[in-house]
């Protein structure tokens, strides 16, 4: 991701890069999102009229705006030096990221995923963010939040693509 060529694409030298009609996407909630409307026969995105549409884009800007905003936030701090100022915003992220997890310990209740019975791209969008929290034994004390990550690594898709295997 720091090559010549990738930098050109994603100038910013970040993971994903998708090439599509000869342009770069290089937001991971824009592909997602593209990608699922694209491929709409795979049923991964609600149809623009179907009731479950709004709930869907909800989850799928939570991804980022509520949980992958705590963990960036989370690694910029770490590299602060050691002061009052660095505890107390590193306990406030805690707390952040503590209420988005136990929002979605209250959603899931008795889902099987975010939208009830439908998997969707959402899922994918969480899922990965789940991947890295549950390393930090973040999911601990949720059991709803606990057996949907296990549904998540179980789906046939994710253990052929070998997405959850430890980094």
């Amino acid at each position: 991701h720091e090559a010549d060529a990738y930098l050109k694409l994603n100038p910013l030298g970040v993971v994903p890069t998708l090439i599509e009609n000869e342009r770069p996407m290089i937001e991971s909630l824009g592909i997602g999102l593209y990608l699922a409307d694209k491929h709409a026969d795979r049923g991964l995105a609600p149809a623009l009229d179907s009731p479950l549409r709004a709930e869907y884009c909800q989850w799928m800007a939570f991804s980022v705006a509520s949980l992958d905003l705590h963990a960036e936030r989370n690694r910029a701090v770490k590299a602060l030096p050691d002061s009052p100022e660095k505890k107390s915003e590193t306990a406030s992220i805690q707390s952040s990221m503590d209420d988005a997890l136990d929002m979605l310990e209250r959603q899931l209740g008795n889902r099987t995923f975010l939208l009830g019975s439908t998997f969707s791209a959402a899922d994918v969008q969480i899922g990965y963010y789940l991947f890295w929290r549950e390393k930090r034994g973040m999911l601990k004390n949720r059991p709803n939040l606990t057996a949907y990550y296990t549904r998540l690594r179980e789906r046939p898709a994710a253990i052929k693509s070998r997405v959850f295997d430890d980094r």
